[in-house]
């Protein structure tokens, strides 16, 4: 009896696997076509933001995963690490090139992602005017402010004489703000200009400064972001 239940019981783990092994994605691998689907298939503004954003966050978090992947070696994503051998797929260069291939697709992404919330708020709202929606989202002007990806990127960390910050200008006549600031607190360097929507980079000069770990917040239309690099001389 025991046998015959042990034989049904996994008969039943097997089925169940190739059932859950079956299960389809509700994603295409086409962000641009995932984000179309989301507007068109939606009623209310926040049926469709909330659409967008799972759509979103499943496509970073793949293109994250992807841009990690590129470290050949040490598992943090410092290509210096790498063992230049000649191999494209164990090198410093092709760990770069990697990196800057997902840099590019996170970089799209956030411009299809705005597009797509863009699309979203041309749709009614599901909440009458006297009603407050219970996503932050919706609480402060077109609700942007809240739910813009943070598609910044800055490289190599550690640096010695510049870094480079990658990010996505969402509006022209808005300043973006680079503060680079020492361990103590203290701002060490400001640069601030106007940037055309689109991808966009600035450098950042290091000379001068002492060896060790600073911070670099961007900021401006959109983008609050900071992130901790160390200067090694």
């Amino acid at each position: 009896m025991k046998k015959v239940l042990l034989s049904l019981l996994v008969t039943f783990l097997l089925k169940s696997n190739l059932v859950f092994s079956q299960v389809v994605s509700p994603y295409s691998g086409d962000p641009a076509k995932d984000f179309a689907s989301c507007v068109d298939a939606s009623i209310t503004k926040e049926e469709c933001v909330a659409c967008v954003k799972a759509t979103y966050g499943h496509y970073k978090s793949e293109y994250k995963k992807g841009r990690l992947d590129c470290d050949c070696r040490s598992g943090t994503l410092d290509c210096s690490s790498c063992i230049n051998d000649g191999d494209p797929r164990t090198s410093e260069a092709g760990c770069l090139d990697c990196v800057a291939g997902f840099d590019a697709l996170l970089n799209d992404l956030a411009q299809k992602f705005l597009a797509a919330i863009t699309a979203c708020n041309s749709l009614p709202s599901g909440y009458a005017d006297h009603e407050t929606p219970p996503s932050e989202a919706f609480k402060t002007g077109d609700g942007l402010e809240d739910i813009i990806p943070q598609s910044v990127s800055i490289y190599p960390n550690p640096a010695s004489e510049k870094v480079v910050v990658n990010f996505v200008s969402f509006d022209e006549t808005m300043p973006t703000t680079f503060v680079v600031i020492s361990s103590l607190g203290s701002v060490v360097k400001t640069i601030t200009s106007n940037f055309e929507v689109g991808i966009q980079k600035q450098e950042i000069g290091l000379v001068g400064l002492s060896s060790g770990f600073y911070f670099i917040k961007v900021s401006g239309s959109y983008i609050n972001y900071h992130e901790k690099i160390i200067i090694a001389n």
